[in-house]
């Protein structure tokens, strides 16, 4: 076998044998005797890793298969992994010499890891998430097509905030979002936008104007140029700063180029896209065709290493003025470009003249230009404009440097390997049932068995009794495996569940006691709550799932209001609240970044009672001891007013809500709650009352959500059913 053969070949067998490979990709295959496929799966579209044989050198590729998937990775990798378009689109994820194929073997499982995990984690145009991760930004660009200027805007503003940029254009996420370079303003499709040196293609036509006039809490920090001010001042009435300039003008301060051997000392012609057609593929000597498709950091080497530019692109311009290469514009005059000369007049005026070196020829003449005489007329004007300014008024929190080159964050394998196995183990008690049911069947006869279940005949009962019993032996023994596993599989995620809560939640006695001595309204989340606020999908049966209940849930969870204590569910490690944890906490540690104190959700359900017994009783009876207390619930409810609990206050009313989905009914009951003569509020509604006792709690009113508050002292005391156990009335 040829030596690169075998050297691809041993590469291959080490991808080929990894167990957590094997779980995650669809295949490791040969595609010719230079090149390894490492194939798998993003949201349900075909991607791959290609791994390519060199100078016994190995080089990883990314590649989407179809279009939609391209521009997943396009926007997802804006500035971590450099975009080559040859045949195909590729993204660059590293090279590694043939020997490190242990080293190639981690590359790709940290990248398979993340590509698979971010339409998990962040919105994109592959999922309907709403909620931004707090490591990510909403950005909006244009990603129609490759094109390095469009490029530039997610890219520094991950520069300079440290945060992964998602494309706003492409998701309706929830939270501001920022504009930053390009002719875009006019495409603004939302509330709450922070524009920064970005600007107009030209006058706003009566029908943009209606649309941008009807958006609200639209902060202008920077724009491109004067007409774009203009504009936005005469036209909309929108206060702008007299701040100007193209961001792109900042990339020198955040990337040093690499000089590029094809374009240095030449003269580098930049045709727009639209115009890559008029112009020949590659120059005469001293003359390099820059191809804007190709990755930002590839274009801005070459323009760079450049002696002089002539460019149709805007933004061929922008990149030579930055770097201090002289340019010239060129404009094809039968081929305008949208925004034509109002967009290159507005970047013009932030120069110190307003007319730059131009040439104007038509498509026709544009493959008989004589581009190194045409070069020899470029020029390098001054800034009219302060780019210290232009990067003060950067509307985001800087954050810390992101490290090149970018790598996804290492992978614990075993983990992750663990945490897949432990999904069987809700199989694994699906069938014990299912054995003991049968076991119960034969022992009790013919005549107690109501489905149509084959029974052995007497002489055959003890052989099938042994049989059943090992395999009852075999499901114990591997559900002890499989919770050994999950013990081990969510370790690391209940270790910051707990970090959280040791320093973040007070335990049940001191939640009560402040409840019990303070005049602080309490409003708790559960599982339930937390799925709801995180998972559009999710539904409980009682209460349908909506964007505003999401949203008011968010503003509970992450509320900083002194007067209301917001519970959170207590540290359990069993596999229901593991399992949860392991689902959720990612999604949920964004709404736990203001540092306030929660209390302990758990005071209202029977272990408060179990724990604190007497005292839990004495405590609960304390905080509304001769008060005129009003009830919140559900019609036909399950709540109930225990004597050994309430028959200390001074008096009741109630006010009933819907049977189900009592969200939806929130603003009727609040204006009969607060029109009540009540001095506190107990609510017993389900995610409808974590939101209304914040919403009392805001308005002045105290409001405490206790939930099954009467069920659980029930359960405890008087050995009833555990709250979960009653029925949902629905009517």
């Amino acid at each position: 076998m040829p030596s690169d053969a075998l050297k691809l070949s041993q590469l291959e067998d080490h991808l080929r044998t990894s167990s957590f490979l094997g779980s995650m990709v669809k295949k490791v295959w040969r595609y010719d005797d230079r090149t390894v496929v490492v194939s798998f799966d993003i949201a349900g579209r075909a991607a791959s890793i290609d791994l390519k044989l060199g100078d016994d050198v190995v080089t990883g590729s990314v590649l989407g298969r179809d279009a939609g998937l391209k521009r997943h990775l396009r926007n997802s990798l804006v500035g971590k992994a450099e975009l080559i378009v040859d045949s195909t689109e590729r993204h660059l994820i590293g090279s590694w010499r043939v020997a490190e194929r242990r080293e190639v073997l981690q590359a790709v499982i940290r990248w398979v890891h993340w590509l698979t995990n971010r339409p998990r984690r962040a919105p994109t145009e592959l999922n309907n998430r709403r909620r931004l991760p707090q490591d990510h930004v909403g950005v909006f660009w244009w990603d129609n097509r490759s094109n390095f200027g469009d490029a530039v805007g997610p890219w520094l503003v991950e520069r300079i905030t440290g945060k992964s940029p998602v494309n706003s254009r492409r998701v309706k996420h929830e939270g501001p979002t920022m504009l930053a370079v390009g002719s875009i303003v006019g495409h603004l499709d939302r509330d709450h936008a922070a524009l920064w040196g970005t600007g107009l293609m030209g006058p706003l036509s009566e029908d943009r104007l209606k649309r941008l006039r009807g958006y609200g809490d639209v902060k202008v920090h920077a724009v491109r140029g004067r007409l774009t001010a203009q504009e936005l001042r005469s036209s909309l009435g929108w206060e702008v700063p007299d701040v100007y300039g193209d961001p792109a003008l900042l990339l020198p301060r955040f990337y040093s180029p690499r000089r590029s051997e094809a374009s240095a000392g030449s003269v580098a012609v930049v045709p727009h896209y639209a115009h890559t057609k008029h112009f020949p593929s590659s120059g005469p000597d001293g003359v390099h065709m820059v191809d804007v498709a190709q990755g930002l950091e590839r274009v801005v080497d070459e323009i760079a290493s450049a002696d002089s530019v002539i460019s149709t692109s805007l933004h061929g311009i922008i990149i030579a003025q930055a770097y201090g290469v002289p340019w010239v514009w060129l404009r094809v005059d039968d081929h305008q470009l949208g925004g034509d000369r109002f967009k290159f007049n507005d970047f013009f005026s932030t120069l110190s003249t307003d007319r730059p070196t131009r040439h104007d020829v038509t498509k026709g003449q544009v493959k008989d230009l004589d581009f190194v005489s045409m070069a020899r007329e470029a020029t390098l004007p001054e800034l009219s404009i302060s780019l210290d300014d232009l990067l003060a008024a950067f509307p985001l929190a800087e954050g810390g440097a992101v490290p090149r080159p970018w790598q996804p964050p290492r992978v614990n394998v075993r983990a992750v390997e663990l945490k897949n196995r432990v999904t069987s183990m809700s199989n694994v008690q699906r069938l014990k049932k299912v054995a003991v049911r049968y076991r119960n069947r034969v022992r009790s006869g013919p005549q107690q068995t109501s489905a149509p279940v084959a029974v052995p005949a007497a002489a055959d009962t003890a052989g099938v009794e042994k049989a059943l019993k090992a395999i009852l032996k075999e499901l114990q023994t591997q559900r002890r495996t499989l919770e050994t596993i999950r013990i081990a599989a969510t370790a690391e995620v209940v270790g910051s569940v707990q970090s959280f809560v040791r320093d973040r939640q007070l335990d049940m006695l001191a939640t009560l006691e402040m409840l019990a001595a303070s005049d602080k309204s309490f409003a708790r989340f559960g599982d339930g709550e937390f799925r709801l606020l995180v998972r559009p999908e999710f539904n409980l049966r009682f209460q349908e799932n909506s964007p505003a209940l999401r949203d008011a849930l968010g503003q509970v969870l992450s509320s900083q209001d002194e007067s209301l204590l917001v519970g959170f569910p207590q540290l359990y490690r069993d596999a229901h609240w593991s399992g949860i944890w392991a689902e959720l906490w990612s999604d949920l540690q964004p709404y736990l970044a203001g540092g306030q104190q929660y209390g302990n959700s758990h005071v209202t359900r029977p272990v408060a009672f179990t724990s604190l017994g007497d005292r839990g009783v004495a405590l609960w009876r304390q905080v509304w001891d001769g008060r005129r207390v009003g009830i919140v619930t559900g019609a036909g409810s399950r709540f109930d007013l225990v004597p050994e609990l309430f028959d200390n206050v001074a008096s009741t009313t109630t006010f009933y809500s819907t049977a189900t989905n009592g969200f939806e009914d929130l603003d009727r009951v609040r204006a009969e709650v607060l029109a009540s003569d009540v001095d506190l509020v107990l609510v017993a509604l389900g995610p409808a009352g974590t939101v209304l006792a914040a919403q009392l709690a805001e308005a002045g009113r105290r409001s405490l959500d206790i939930g099954h508050l009467s069920d659980s002292y029930a359960n405890i005391f008087n050995g009833a059913p555990r709250p979960e156990s009653k029925p949902v009335q629905r009517s």
